[in-house]
């Protein structure tokens, strides 16, 4: 009974280990992998079938199964050393294709034509009856037969001579990490000729050892395994680590259990099912245990990575943009190189000549990229930002692109390309070259980069449009700076070219550099997405977290049509990938022309007029909505409101800027202001209702501006009766 159980609990292992090895790796080749893990566990199922066989079934029948399960074995074997011939690229030839389907036919020659017997039984060892390989006199010297053929060939040289060209290649391709996880396929082969030793060795003293047969493959397997998903070469601390891990979460518990299986052996003579409850309850505190010792030791192992995300993050806040564009880049060469350990960076920005320059390149080696390269239109709609050179070959999604992305790579001798683009725009691109350690990228990396990807955004901005060396002279680098922001985002703003609408906008920085912005984004012939608002801060921070979220909403709305869940995405952007304490207030509009309808959210901003001309009054509407970056979920606390347009109507919005700017007396500009400002000016384009604004403005103050002030006017010209909402 308890082989019955073992070979079940192999069978379902293997069927768990395949799910999980498939959902982890979807865009990998892990197709063979997987192919691999079923066929051990339908060979482990069979098995459990030839136990019952044996005890309950006819002689031909328990045959038969011992047959099948000497089938699968071998296709098993095959198909491992085939894998281990196409390791690491995943290729195969027909070549190769036809040498297996040979050696599949070999074996089924072998097992059903040469394989007379199979028995086991308590008082006789396991043996398999078949023909002399060799006959006449020299098979009295020779006593081989078709299974030790058959042994020999799947067994241990098929996989033998797989694994030693499977090194050699790897070898050969210079690669440490392709080459260590050739080692550890290597080690799993070992490993699995000396499981095959170990129980033919016990077999000769308990028969019924050799139903653990599959239990060999299944250590090679979890080599295989651990070597498809190893992204990380070892130093001689991380090999303590992870064999100190696989020592207390799967050697220890299973010796232990071997030791208990023995001790508690005596009591199956007494109760079965007392024997397998007791045995069961064993393992499994074993294994409880082997498991909370692992995630110690992983906790211990880790340790060191989380200190290095959080001085990465704190050196890249720090990073001081007033300095000279050449001093920047030497700092933040410096930041990459001693936290993720490059040995290069090489920075190229897109210059509008259709091409990637270098910009900045730590060894002085200057390369140039074409822009006209379809594998960059493939990045952008595939929306990946962070690449390493280590997963080109490993993920299907690069299959197509292969050779041009190797040869960006080997251009520009890096491994790492951060893609830093502004809708399907390319501002530039990072290139990391490999570490001094000669370790890999690995996952833990991809994570770290990928969150802190806005400061990486907001320096290839600064090279591209403000650190640009033909432009800086004896200009203050402020006012440069600020009037460089404000006409990019001119440059990027949507007229709205509908008959139906006049809109007007100003946009006033009290001190050069502001967070404060308007966006117009033309969705489709009949609709148009307005926002106005403010990021916290001052200076050329708000700056270049405003520039990031003008970025970042255009790239939402290529894969989000819902327009509550596109403010939802943007406060979880806010929230967690700008700079922490980072906040926005603003107002998110979507005019409907073919309905005559706005809908809004309001996330905070200060004032939202309506002038009616059925009612020739202004009135301040609001709708119910949050901050954006306060809290992780805002979707509970925004609510998206309508208004029916009619001919005449006017929709002005502002930040706090105009608002709640002090005249000499201390007096506030306020909202009243603002209402007859509207009212006194109605006739006037929407442009000129916002400029007349302004003015007031600066009469009230008397002085100069203190507050950043933004105004967005929309004069609805179309006839449409009037309702509201």
């Amino acid at each position: 009974m308890i082989y019955f159980i073992l070979n079940l609990l192999l069978a379902v292992l293997m069927l768990i280990l395949s799910f999980f090895v498939d959902s982890r790796s979807r865009k990998n080749n892990s197709g063979s992998l997987v192919s691999n893990i079923l066929i051990l566990s339908a060979a482990a199922f069979l098995m459990v079938l030839a136990v019952l066989a044996d005890f309950y079934a006819p002689y031909r029948l328990s045959v038969l199964t011992k047959r099948l399960v000497f089938l699968l074995e071998a296709i098993l074997l095959i198909q491992v050393s085939f894998y281990f011939l196409s390791f690491p690229e995943m290729k195969t030839t027909r070549i190769l294709s036809f040498i297996k389907l040979a050696f599949f036919i070999l074996a089924c020659y072998l097992i059903f034509f040469k394989f007379f017997a199979i028995t086991l039984s308590a008082n006789t060892r396991f043996k398999v009856t078949a023909v002399k390989l060799f006959k006449g006199p020299l098979s009295e010297y020779l006593k081989w037969t078709w299974y030790d053929l058959y042994t020999i060939i799947f067994r241990y040289l098929l996989p033998g001579f797989s694994t030693v060209l499977m090194m050699l290649h790897c070898e050969n391709k210079g690669d440490r990490l392709d080459f260590q996880r050739s080692m550890i396929n290597a080690f799993g082969v070992l490993l699995m000729w000396l499981c095959l030793y170990g129980i033919d060795f016990a077999g000769f003293y308990v028969p019924y050892f050799m139903y653990l047969l599959l239990y060999s493959y299944g250590a090679l397997i979890l080599f295989t395994v651990f070597a498809f998903d190893n992204k990380t070469v070892y130093d001689y601390h991380l090999f303590f680590a992870d064999s100190m891990n696989i020592l207390v979460k799967y050697v220890a518990p299973s010796v232990l259990s071997g030791i208990f299986y023995i001790r508690l052996h005596p009591l199956y003579e007494i109760s079965p099912v007392l024997f397998v409850v007791a045995l069961c309850i064993v393992s499994i505190l074993f294994l409880y245990i082997g498991d909370l010792l692992s995630e110690r030791i992983k906790f211990m192992r880790a340790h060191r990575s989380t200190q290095y995300e959080l001085r990465f993050e704190k050196s890249l806040a720090a990073l001081d943009y007033n300095e000279d564009p050449e001093l920047i880049s030497s700092a933040m060469y410096d930041i990459f190189h001693k936290n993720v350990d490059c040995t290069t960076m090489k920075v190229l920005i897109d210059r509008g000549t259709s091409s990637l320059e270098t910009d900045f390149s730590s060894d002085d080696q200057k390369t140039t990229l074409t822009l006209t390269s379809p594998v960059w239109d493939f990045l952008l709609n595939n929306n990946i930002r962070i690449l390493f050179r280590s997963r080109i070959d490993s993920e299907h999604i690069f299959e197509g692109y292969k050779k041009e992305l190797h040869t960006i790579f080997s251009k520009t001798a890096s491994s790492v390309l951060i893609l830093l683009n502004e809708g399907q725009h390319i501002v530039g691109v990072i290139f990391l070259g490999p570490r001094e350690n000669e370790n890999t990228y690995d996952d833990y990396d991809f994570a770290v980069l990928n969150k802190l990807y806005s400061y990486f955004f907001v320096y290839a901005y600064y090279l591209k449009n403000i650190g640009n060396k033909e432009v800086i002279g004896t200009v203050n680098r402020e006012i440069r700076m600020s009037s460089q922001i404000i006409s990019s985002i001119q440059e990027n703003i949507d007229p709205i070219r509908n008959q139906k609408i006049d809109a007007g906008y100003l946009m006033a920085a009290a001190h050069n550099l502001g967070g404060e912005f308007i966006d117009l984004i033309r969705l489709n012939g009949t609709n148009h997405l307005f926002v106005i608002g403010k990021m916290s801060g001052k200076g050329i921070s708000a700056s270049m977290s405003m520039v990031i979220v003008k970025s970042v909403i255009r790239t939402f709305l290529t894969e989000t049509h819902d327009f509550k869940k596109l403010v939802e995405k943007i406060n979880t952007f806010v929230k967690f990938s700008l700079p922490k304490g980072t906040l926005f207030s603003g107002l998110f509009g979507l005019i409907d022309f073919e309905t005559d309808t706005l809908y809004y959210i309001n996330c905070g901003i200060p004032a939202l007029f309506l002038y009616t001309r059925t009612y020739n009054n202004v009135i301040e509407i609001q709708g119910s909505g949050k901050v954006l970056g306060f809290v992780d979920d805002v979707s509970a606390l925004l609510k998206v409101k309508k208004i029916k347009l009619g001919a005449g109507d006017v929709l002005f919005s502002c930040t706090d800027g105009l608002i709640n700017s002090h005249s000499l007396r201390g007096e506030k500009f306020g909202k009243d202001r603002i209402q007859r400002v509207i009212t006194d000016n109605i006739m006037y384009p929407a442009a000129r209702i916002a400029g007349f604004a302004d003015d007031e403005l600066m009469k009230f103050i008397s002085k100069e501006r203190e507050n950043d002030s933004t105004v967005l006017v929309f004069k609805y010209l179309a006839p449409a009766k009037q309702t509201s909402d």
